[in-house]
């Protein structure tokens, strides 16, 4: 295994492992490293590049999906209704909750 293909692995063990702190080295590291001649070798570590990136799209969408997850909660969600002449309504959740029964 090339040194390159060892990088290539550690960034994805650290992505899958949440370590997103050691990816600043990672990437130091990527400028310092030659690139392997051979096929073969240049077509896994390729291979394990688009791993790479599609495991940090995934990351991503997940962490966005969480801060709107957050933004919802914290913001209170609100039911969009539309009356008899098509006219929009929000109807917010925390103003329900501010009426005393």
């Amino acid at each position: 295994m090339t040194p390159l293909e060892s990088l290539v692995d550690d960034v994805f063990s650290a992505v899958k492992a949440g370590d997103y702190s050691r990816l600043a080295a990672f990437s130091a590291m990527l400028e310092t490293v030659s690139a392997p001649t051979d096929p073969a070798t240049l077509t896994r570590i390729a291979k394990r590049a688009r791993d790479n990136a599609a495991l940090l799209d995934a990351t991503i969408k997940g962490l966005r999906a969480a801060r709107r997850r957050i933004d919802a909660l914290r913001n209170g969600q609100t039911l969009t209704t539309y009356d008899s002449a098509g006219q929009k309504h929000d109807h917010s959740a925390a103003a329900a909750r501010t009426h005393r029964l």
